[in-house]
């Protein structure tokens, strides 16, 4: 549901932020333990203990009460806020209490759940550490130095032990392991990839992570040690600071003019914790930054999120994205877990004074369709297509072991977009159900629906106006791709060159279109047949893929309900085709656009040959 409160706020200013923040907050207020240490986990399961999840839901609620406790004037409140904390903190690190914590194992969800205790150290040690006795300061500190003897993923993971130890150090505390502290920091600095500011979420030689945990835990964290740590290391600081200011431009690409972000890769249950980069911009810097820009970045995101269906019943931020949705969620989600979203309440800790308060709001606008070699994403801007969204040449490594969920509908797609969204698998067979938007579906029986798609690539081009890929959906089919950009973004080509020793069925998607009600009854996909194309209208927009040459069929398939983000009822509009062994191309141009009447003509091979990469212009013009 949407919070109607919420969506009438403006958040023009400091306050109407805190009364969000307040507004948010209160429901969970009621879920807390009678040793506040934990908040009520509900009845959904993640991979990790109830007593984690209990723990995840109050250390999470730090990442908004702690900034509000840095800036705020409401003292009622705050001394309220303040008694919450210490009591949680003094039950949970007490290991006789029945609310303790527990001690965490190697890569345990509770080393995680460190990092907000450590953001409130170093920003409010006066409220959170000092009023502490000698016992509950030993326990905490001691709690706190698990994480120097446990095993850690190497991933962003290790900024939760930069953090940790610096608050550590800060208290005049000597942490068990202190080499431990430069160690990390030099370990962070190698995901690190000179490139526009951009991190690897890991070692890059290890997989491709290009997501938001590049902005809100990379960034967000770095930037945390900047205001708060520059005594102990100013080097980092520095460069922390300096990485920022290269992403700042990268990053702003990933939002329209609405403020709606770009959803692509895990977490996207964290919601407005894509704007949390912005948020913690001004705990870092005090000039030379463009206020107005970042406001508008900020609270633009803040406001689309504040108007959407996020909250369940009773208040609280539901795991999904745009609705509620189990789909989509991820094997660490608790129904705690998308209280990260707290950490864009990081403004709550300056005054009305500081220049991010003062400065108007300057409302997004996009730059020019653009390639980001980082990501390996071209992007097409909303004013010149209707909607934003990218081409995407893929992101991780297919056959490396990890517990994440829809790894390929979420970094292997061939387009994103921030209005459609995208889908997820919800079963193993049926092309209803196999999510293929925007992908590319090779089975070898019709009949049973067992398809397999891109889960990622062996080999990356990115060029300035192609991409081009190579990925193996079975041991003897190879497919290269192609992914052009034309007609300044609104339409796009497809171009999959394919070798295979055995007879293939393929269905290939177009964006996944929403509908509502006025859709009904939503028509038998085999009443939709169109030769070699297919073209969907709703209330909610348009959506197109036609074939250029060949003989596919084109069909309007119904998804699985709640298979879509963003719109619990969607469609996909898909071209279904079968194939001989040997080589053959299947080429296609796609198009989509919120306006029902918004989508152009469909072009013509002669439209695009000429920037047809020359390695298959030929095959092109045989076909």
């Amino acid at each position: 549901m949407i919070n109607k409160i919420l969506a009438e706020n403006s958040l023009s200013t400091r306050q109407d932020l805190e009364d969000a923040f307040l507004e948010m907050l209160n429901p969970y207020l009621c879920k807390l333990s009678p040793g506040k240490a934990s908040v009520d986990p509900g009845t959904t399961a993640a991979i990790f203990s109830e007593r984690a999840a209990g723990l995840e839901g109050f250390s999470r609620l730090l990442w908004g009460i702690v900034p509000f406790l840095k800036g705020t004037e409401n003292v009622k409140k705050a001394d309220e806020l303040t008694d919450i904390i210490l009591k949680g903190i003094s039950c949970g690190t007490d290991p006789d209490h029945k609310e303790f914590w527990g001690i965490p194992d190697n890569y345990d969800q509770v080393m995680v759940e460190m990092g907000a205790f450590a953001y409130a150290l170093l920003m409010v040690p006066e409220k959170i550490w000092d009023p502490l006795d000698n016992k509950q300061k030993q326990n905490f500190s001691g709690w706190l130095q698990y994480i120097n003897d446990r095993n850690i993923p190497d991933c962003n993971w290790v900024f939760f032990r930069i953090l940790v130890n610096a608050a550590l150090v800060k208290l005049g505390i000597t942490p068990v392991h202190p080499e431990l502290l430069s160690e990390s920091l030099k370990i962070a600095d190698s995901f690190y990839l000179d490139e526009n500011g951009w991190y690897n979420d890991g070692y890059p030689d290890q997989r491709r992570a290009r997501d938001y945990y590049v902005p809100w835990a990379m960034h967000f964290y770095g930037m945390v040690f900047s205001a708060y740590c520059e005594d102990l290391y100013p080097g980092y600081a520095e460069k922390y600071k300096r990485r920022a200011l290269e992403y700042y431009d990268e990053f702003s690409r990933w939002f329209d003019s609405d403020g709606r972000a770009l959803p692509f890769g895990r977490s996207l249950t964290y919601r407005f914790a894509q704007c949390s980069f912005w948020g913690a911009i001004p705990l870092a810097f005090n000039d030379g930054i463009d206020w107005s820009r970042t406001r508008g970045l900020f609270a633009s995101n803040m406001r689309w999120w504040f108007n959407q269906s996020m909250f369940d019943g009773a208040g609280l931020l539901s795991v999904g994205y745009c609705y509620p949705n189990q789909y989509m969620a991820e094997r660490y989600n608790s129904a705690n877990s998308p209280l990260w979203a707290f950490k864009s309440f990081a403004p709550l800790a300056l005054k009305e004074n500081h220049p991010f308060w003062k400065a108007s709001e300057l409302r997004p606008s996009a730059a020019e369709n653009a390639l980001q070699q980082s990501t390996g994403m071209f992007f097409c801007t909303r004013e010149n297509t209707g909607h934003l969204h990218v081409l995407s040449a893929g992101q991780w490594i297919p056959g490396i072991y990890n517990e994440h969920l829809h790894m390929a509908e979420k970094y292997a797609k061939f387009a994103y977009s921030a209005y459609f969204g995208f889908n997820v698998v919800t079963d193993g067979y049926g092309i209803d159900k196999m999510a293929a938007d925007n992908m590319l579906l090779l089975g070898e029986d019709e009949d049973e629906g067992f398809y397999r798609y891109r889960k990622g690539s062996i080999i990356h081009e990115v060029k300035k106006d192609c991409l081009r890929f190579e990925w193996k959906p079975f041991h003897d089919v190879k497919v290269d791709t192609w992914l052009l950009p034309i007609n300044e973004g609104r339409w796009h080509i497809r171009i999959h060159k394919i070798k295979s020793e055995r007879t293939l069925f393929s269905a290939e998607g177009g964006f996944p279109l929403g509908f509502n009600d006025d859709y009904y009854p939503v028509p038998n996909f085999e009443d939709t047949l169109q030769e070699n194309q297919a073209f969907a209208i709703t209330g909610l927009g348009a959506s197109c893929i036609a074939g250029i040459g060949g003989s596919r069929k084109g069909y309007l398939i119904p998804s699985c309900p709640n298979a879509n983000i963003m719109f619990p009822r969607s469609l996909v509009p898909v071209l279904k085709g079968k194939h001989r062994p040997g080589e053959f191309l299947l080429v296609c141009a796609v198009s989509a656009n919120p306006d029902p009447g918004g989508i152009t003509d469909v072009p013509e091979k002669n439209d695009f040959i000429n920037i047809i990469p020359e390695e298959i212009r030929q095959l092109m013009m045989e076909n």
